[in-house]
């Protein structure tokens, strides 16, 4: 089970994924992971921390909150891979606040928590780095 999230870390995911999605992919996502649309909220960012927000207190958990990134971030939605990366990564130092990490497979995998911002974006700057072939040891 996975805990849930704080209100923090729901409007961080919300601001990430909606400059990813359109309205109208943020309604066919939101309903294809099972997941009601709120009555509050008219913009994307509000619209899915609405949602999500809604959906955790009813579960208690943040399990469907999740489901809903790592069903985003299904390396099949892609057609690039550095858009996918880009998303990712982006997604993934935010998570990672959480002790949760989505892998290049798109699943997500426990990890250490961040603690701090340079943790953060120094582990994302990592991802990013093997990605681009840099290489970091």
């Amino acid at each position: 089970m996975t805990k849930s999230f704080d209100d923090i870390t729901l409007r961080n995911i919300s601001d990430i994924i909606s400059n990813m999605l359109t309205h109208t992919k943020i309604t066919e996502h939101l309903s294809g992971a099972g997941i009601s649309q709120s009555q509050n909220g008219t913009n994307k960012t509000d619209r899915l921390f609405y949602a999500l927000k809604e959906r955790q207190i009813q579960d208690r958990c943040g399990n469907n909150v999740l489901a809903f990134v790592v069903r985003l971030l299904n390396p099949k939605r892609y057609n690039s891979e550095d858009e996918f990366e880009k998303d990712r990564t982006t997604l993934n130092e935010k998570l990672v606040y959480e002790g949760i990490e989505i892998d290049k497979s798109g699943q997500p995998r426990q990890v250490d928590r961040a603690k701090t911002i340079s943790e953060a974006k120094s582990r994302s700057l990592k991802i990013k780095e093997k990605v681009h072939g840099i290489g970091v040891d």
